[in-house]
């Protein structure tokens, strides 16, 4: 509801387009890694650091609901300097 809202007030963020993905780890660390490798990945495959074609400019992601969860996550975001 909120990227909608945002994307469609040309005052709020002009010249802008949000987007979110939503991925489940299933309370997994390698899902979890996986996942947040699949964030930064430009690629069908996961592979890191290729940008070819469509750009997606990750600038932020919002960990699990646990902090064990969120902690994976960080350790890949972290090299890339996304929050958190």
């Amino acid at each position: 509801f909120a990227v909608n809202e945002v994307n469609e007030n040309p005052n709020i963020l002009s010249n802008i387009t949000l987007g979110f993905q939503i991925y489940d780890s299933y309370c997994d660390a390698k899902m979890t890694y996986q996942n947040t490798l699949n964030l930064i990945s430009h690629h069908r495959k996961t592979i890191p650091n290729y940008k070819c074609g469509v750009e997606k400019n990750l600038v932020a992601a919002i960990g699990g609901l646990d902090s064990e969860t969120s902690s994976h996550m960080a350790s890949i975001l972290e090299l890339y300097k996304i929050l958190q």
